[in-house]
């Protein structure tokens, strides 16, 4: 704060960027800790990569602090219109979940907590303090149940009556 103030001549102030944006995604609902929540993320995504063609960044996450003190993850599909990589997941959690945990319990470094070889990303570095190996294991074997539809959500966005998209440029 106060390089800051010396640099800028006042002191620094809260900003927020958002976005409106409208994503499938699956949320898992009440983990304790907010490296819980970071550790289940990180490690669907490794076993997403190992299990269906996708690279660990095909999938995004966001952490949500809820009043109770408990942290939700909100582990969301980025394409716009989704790429039906969350439905693969969830027709594949089983073998998924396990290449997860195999991949992490064999690090090929035998870190203690984690490491570049087996959950440590240039993407994720924000999340290194709490990336442990060990409790992504312990959390995917708690997750490590089949997956149960409950009822069908109506799109939020209608894409009836929509215009033909035109070009942005002429030659288009």
């Amino acid at each position: 704060i106060e390089i800051h103030e010396k640099t800028c001549s006042k002191a620094p102030g809260n900003i927020v960027l958002s976005a409106d944006s409208t994503v499938d995604g699956l949320l898992f609902a009440g983990l304790e800790e907010r490296a819980d929540a970071v550790n289940l993320a990180e490690a669907l995504r490794i076993g997403a990569s190992l299990t269906i063609e996708m690279e660990a960044n095909d999938l995004q996450y966001l952490i949500l602090a809820n009043e109770d003190d408990s942290f939700d993850v909100f582990l969301y599909d980025s394409m716009p219109g989704g790429s039906g990589l969350l439905q693969q997941m969830i027709e594949n959690w089983f073998e998924m979940c396990q290449r997860a945990i195999t991949s992490l319990s064999q690090c090929r470094s035998k870190c203690e907590s984690s490491c570049y070889d087996c959950m440590r990303t240039y993407n994720n570095v924000f999340v290194h303090k709490l990336l442990d190996r060990n409790k992504a294991v312990q959390l995917l074997l708690e997750w490590m149940m089949q997956p149960q539809f409950e009822k069908e959500l109506p799109p939020v966005v209608s894409l009836d009556g929509e215009k033909e998209s035109k070009g942005t440029n002429s030659g288009e």
